[in-house]
């Protein structure tokens, strides 16, 4: 049994409907974070994390409060004129953050005591919350489409 062809018609909407989605992951990459500054974030906090038992309190929580600072200067300054969506809605981002607080609490119970354990901490932590936070910022990216689109109609 022959297939038919797809009619012009279809092959103008299914391009035109690829253009809208390209135009509207476009508009979000301009306003949200870049990925850069998660993966520093990821690195430093896993770092802290990995060095907290081992050397004195004011090393992990110096990294944090420089991680801090620059966080909330990035976030502060002002990129785009756009305003931002909140994410109440976004479930899958809630999941993810909560199981992103639930390793960090559970990588508090693993105490290094050698180097080579503060290592594989702070490899593992990179892996594991590297991943989480990809999938947050896949989250809040979505959501953000979405609720795009839900205002446009």
């Amino acid at each position: 049994m022959l297939m038919s062809q797809p009619s012009d018609a279809q092959r103008d909407a299914k391009i035109a409907l690829e253009n809208i989605e390209a135009a509207a992951n476009q508009s979000v990459r301009q306003v949200a974070g870049p990925r850069w500054f998660a993966r520093i974030i990821v690195l430093v906090f896993s770092g802290a994390q990995a060095l907290f038992h081992v050397t004195p309190i004011w090393v992990p929580l110096g990294l944090i409060t420089v991680v801090l600072c620059v966080g909330t200067w990035f976030y502060l300054y002002p990129r785009a004129s756009k305003p931002r969506t909140s994410l109440g809605q976004s479930a899958a981002y809630g999941w993810w953050f909560l199981l992103l607080l639930l390793i960090t609490q559970f990588a508090n119970f693993w105490h290094a005591d050698t180097w080579w354990q503060v290592g594989l901490k702070f490899v593992l932590l990179v892996l594991v919350l590297g991943f989480i936070m990809n999938k947050m910022l896949v989250a809040e990216r979505l959501w953000r489409i979405k609720d795009a689109n839900e205002q446009a109609h």
